[in-house]
């Protein structure tokens, strides 16, 4: 998509090449010189990259197609909604030239639901709907809450998702059990805590898994009757010691490992020194002296880099409070992402922007499409002035933004699409995406081709969605109460003492 300064040079260099070919995805065909020279001139235009290339040839009618079809009307309407501000005056001399709206927003369905909940369940309703009709589904999210929304909702029916944008790191099972041993090096973990961490995928002190669980499950139990706030190794062996089974070597290992606070001051290698130590007692499959070709790929793998990272940070030596180092330590693993190993196992997928020019399905959802994600605002530079960003020949901030308009042309195009928005987030209301407010603002003044009753019937579309989506959370009927309890176990079986 040449959204890069250095690949647009390259690319200049292989089509002046004999045999060099240079591909345009989502080019906009029908366009005048004119318009490639007003969009050339406006870095938030969908085809703003392609424009130097265009009036290099003159015309953008000059340059070969690379599939011999003609483009769809949708196509068309899409182009004429996203043109440069200062010529959208073009709009009334050539949207009746579309001919009627009706049959171009079709596929079209338009969500405006009153908050992101509801918007969540109503792309997983409308996802679910397109599996049951045996489609695949792209849905295609730049906001992580709203995809764990999405993905939430799924869960109720069971049916799995591939999340290509990936998982954040602290999410993970390595990183929980890393930000609860951080958490242990300042305060002294509680028996609640401590079971936590004996509970995490990952952590093991017996030699199968399943031994692990049940001891665990013993100890918490042991915890919850006797009171136990702040387990002691005295605590693990009178536990062990009412039981038989392997338990006494469970306690010995889990009371050598049994984390305390330590100084409040250290340096940064002995706080970490002391976290790798942590790590190994607790997680013996996630060696950190490991080389990094026999460590499992994904979160462990990533767990293990920033770690190693870290630990050459700060040579001086110098001592630090410690609860400041964890904090550090927490916000530098806290943006991590751990991207999938692999993907497209499930018909429904929960894509990126690049996943998405790369893939589709047989039912495209655009979701979140509001101002602030769709685009997102412009990176700030505290160093340099847009003017002295533009004499030294880097980059626009708002050069993101073309990029972005060029995914929603080019997603929203396709024949089966869910333009999705929520009204409110939190307490706060939202503005729709600038590129929904181009298409809609366009439907609505094209009255000599239908445009008002095509958008109307979009809204209608997204209004059944969020119908279904209501009645999934609306119970069935009245529930009946259950009858009040009322135990009665015989006298035998009754307690003989009673500790209030």
């Amino acid at each position: 998509t040449l959204s890069l300064s250095t690949t647009a040079e390259l690319a200049k260099v292989i089509a002046a090449l004999p045999q060099g070919a240079v591909i345009l995805p989502g080019f906009a065909t029908g366009l005048s010189g004119g318009d490639w020279t007003e969009i050339g001139e406006t870095v938030g235009h969908p085809q703003c990259r392609y424009a130097p290339f265009v009036v290099a040839e003159g015309n953008g009618a000059d340059l070969p197609a690379w599939e011999e079809t003609e483009p769809s009307l949708r196509e068309a309407l899409l182009s004429l909604a996203l043109r440069p501000a200062p010529v959208t005056n073009s709009w009334r001399r050539d949207g009746p030239g579309l001919g009627p709206v009706g049959p171009l927003t079709e596929g079209m369905t338009l969500i405006e639901a009153p908050d992101p909940r509801a918007e969540a369940l109503a792309i997983a309703v409308a996802a679910r709907e397109a599996v049951a009709r045996g489609e695949t589904v792209s849905i295609v999210i730049l906001e992580p809450e709203l995809a764990r929304r999405v993905v939430a909702a799924f869960e109720q029916w069971e049916v799995a998702v591939d999340e290509s944008h990936g998982t954040q790191l602290h999410s993970t099972a390595t990183g929980q059990l890393l930000r609860a041993l951080m958490r242990s090096l300042v305060e002294k973990p509680t028996g609640a805590n401590l079971i936590a961490l004996l509970k995490n995928p990952i952590c093991s002190f017996s030699a199968d898994r399943p031994d692990h669980l049940r001891k665990t499950r013993s100890l918490e139990l042991w915890f919850r009757r006797n009171g136990v706030v702040w387990p002691s190794r005295d605590d693990l062996e009178e536990w062990a010691g009412e039981r038989e089974d392997g338990h006494k070597a469970f306690a010995a290992a889990l009371s050598d490992a049994l984390p305390s606070p330590i100084a409040e001051r250290a340096s940064f290698g002995e706080i970490l020194a002391e976290l790798r130590k942590r790590m190994k007692s607790f997680a013996p499959g996630l060696d950190l002296d490991a080389e990094l070709r026999d460590v499992e790929r994904g979160e462990k793998r990533m767990v293990v880099e920033r770690l190693r990272n870290l630990e050459g940070s700060d040579p001086s030596g110098a001592e630090y409070i410690t609860a400041d180092v964890i904090r550090l330590i927490e916000r530098v693993l806290a943006g991590e992402t751990v991207s999938p190993d692999f993907w497209d196992r499930h018909p429904v997928r929960i894509v990126g922007a690049l996943r998405a020019r790369q893939q589709s399905g047989d039912l495209t959802i655009l979701g979140g499409l509001n101002e602030g994600t769709w685009p997102g605002q412009p990176a700030a530079d505290p160093w340099l002035s847009r003017q002295m960003r533009e004499r030294a020949g880097l980059a626009s901030p708002d050069a993101a933004i073309g990029t972005r308009a060029h995914d929603f042309q080019n997603a929203a195009a396709r024949p089966s699409v869910i333009l999705s928005r929520s009204e409110r987030d939190g307490e706060a209301q939202t503005i729709p995406s600038r590129w929904l407010n181009r298409l809609t603002g366009l439907l609505d003044g094209l009255h000599e081709t239908g445009g008002p009753q095509a958008l109307k019937e979009m809204r209608e579309r997204g209004n059944q969605l969020l119908h279904f989506a209501h009645e999934v959370d609306t119970p069935r009927g009245d529930t009946p109460r259950a009858p009040r309890p009322c135990p009665a176990p015989p006298v035998a079986a009754r307690p003989s003492k009673l500790s209030v």
